[in-house]
């Protein structure tokens, strides 16, 4: 029997088995983040799909007309250039989500979070980060979002994944002229 170290994987060859390491490129390595342009600063927004009223893509938002679309100004967002803004002058809900496909997966245990900052959302708001796997809804507990660059981290610990796809989303409901920007993603096994 030979050993093999590939990366951090130990492999052990004999006369009947090869050594491969395709198994190992699809697996996650723990602490990275699987979601997939987690932070909107690409401009292939595709992966992300909105449940709105009136929209159901993401794209650049150049004069804040959109309900929910991407804003691309620094001084929004959490980190570097791009965000999700929304602002209606009603009450309005959404999602933001994204499928997150099982060729990037392993089962195992995972956790989630997104940061979100905004305002006058009203007392009646609804906003919380969640992931499904395995038919199993998670969230986290509700923002509450109390002004300009006062940035809160919604997470969720303890996602228990066994196989297929899992989605990663924010649900937010708000009154008449809330608003609100949303940034990094992060959906890691550890």
């Amino acid at each position: 029997t030979q050993k093999f170290e590939i990366g951090k994987v130990v492999v052990y060859q004999n006369e009947k088995t090869k050594v491969t390491d395709k198994k190992r490129d699809a697996l996650p390595i723990k602490g990275i983040n699987v979601v997939s342009n987690s932070g909107f600063e690409k401009f292939d927004y595709s992966m992300w799909n909105v449940k709105h009223s009136s929209i159901t893509e993401l794209s650049l938002d150049t004069d804040g007309s959109l309900p929910v679309g991407i804003e691309s100004k620094s001084a929004d967002a959490h980190t570097k250039e791009r965000s999700v803004h929304f602002w209606t002058p009603y009450n309005d809900q959404f999602s933001v989500e994204q499928v997150v496909k099982k060729s990037k997966l392993t089962k195992g245990t995972y956790q989630a979070s997104v940061y979100i900052q905004g305002d006058e959302v009203g007392s009646n708001a609804e906003i919380y980060l969640y992931v499904i796997s395995n038919g199993k809804k998670y969230k986290s507990k509700y923002a509450k979002l109390n002004g300009y660059n006062k940035w809160k981290k919604l997470e969720i610990k303890n996602i228990k994944h066994k196989s297929g796809d899992m989605i990663i989303g924010v649900k937010v409901k708000h009154a008449a002229n809330g608003w609100g920007f949303i940034d990094d993603f992060n959906l890691k096994y550890i």
